[in-house]
């Protein structure tokens, strides 16, 4: 089972809720869906095979308090107890780096939507986000083309994408594959 941690501000017509609309769409057969308003909804980690965190509006930056975030560390501290595959996507990368006790900081240039290379994907993979992170102590990295920030990293079980690969047919390929090998 796919666990969506989905981390939507109610549910607006912002790129980012349509983006996660799009992640549960493509997902939805195999997932259970939770979020901070459904947490009394009881999780079988047992059946859990892997953990996508969508992507948000919320700023870790100027609201580390948030519920979202709160909960998000929650999950993300059970996925690390049970060594369970994760996947953040832009806000969920962001929130794993910031599990990891990284800064997270308002990214420079305002300029979005727009395109970058990733070595997970061979096209240009949509990117849409104001947060960023700048470095990242272990795991693999890989930054931006002007090396300001992260653009994916990879950390044991964790896997942290500041892109959308549900924004592109070829993220969405990506994303599949992904799912697929967290379900052997």
């Amino acid at each position: 089972m796919i666990l969506i941690v989905d981390n939507r501000i109610d549910k607006d017509q912002s790129a980012k809720s349509s983006l996660t609309e799009k992640l549960i769409k493509k997902v939805i057969s195999q997932a259970i869906i939770t979020s901070y308003e459904t947490q009394d909804t009881a999780i079988q980690w047992n059946d859990v095979n892997c953990i996508i965190l969508s992507g948000s509006g919320i700023r870790i930056s100027t609201t580390p308090q948030h519920p979202k975030i709160l909960y998000c560390l929650q999950i993300l501290a059970k996925a690390r107890e049970r060594k369970i595959p994760t996947l953040g996507i832009c806000f969920g990368m962001q929130i794993m780096a910031y599990s990891f006790g990284l800064n997270i900081e308002k990214r420079c240039n305002a300029i979005n939507p727009y395109y970058e290379h990733s070595h997970y994907a061979m096209n240009k993979m949509y990117f849409n986000h104001n947060d960023c992170v700048r470095q990242m102590p272990v795991g693999s990295v890989e930054y931006d083309a002007k090396k300001k920030y992260i653009i994916s990293f990879k950390y044991g079980n964790f896997i942290g994408v500041q892109w959308h690969p549900e924004g592109t047919r070829h993220g969405i390929v990506w994303l599949r594959k992904w799912i697929q090998n967290t379900q052997k």
